[in-house]
């Protein structure tokens, strides 16, 4: 995953990842958004993605996605 466009969060806020499943929501942990150096951030392997999105949450993450703070959503497609 390469953050370079995103920009920095709000102190008090900080990004987080998610996989669609099956149509449900898997949280893949928080991260930060890296402006120097490699922008490139290595995520789990995750058998049989929909989607990935990223939010913008409270910091330390949320157990469920806040929706209206999506800043990102993409979806998988096999080759």
């Amino acid at each position: 995953m390469d953050v370079l466009r995103l920009p920095p969060p709000p102190s008090d806020k900080q990004y987080q990842l998610w996989v669609i499943v099956d149509g449900t929501p898997a949280d893949m942990g928080v991260f930060e958004a890296i402006l120097t150096g490699n922008t490139l951030q290595e995520i789990p392997f995750v058998e049989n993605p929909q989607a990935f999105t990223v939010t913008l949450e409270k910091r330390g993450g949320s157990p469920t996605p806040t929706l209206e703070e999506m800043v990102v959503i993409g979806n998988f497609v096999s080759t």
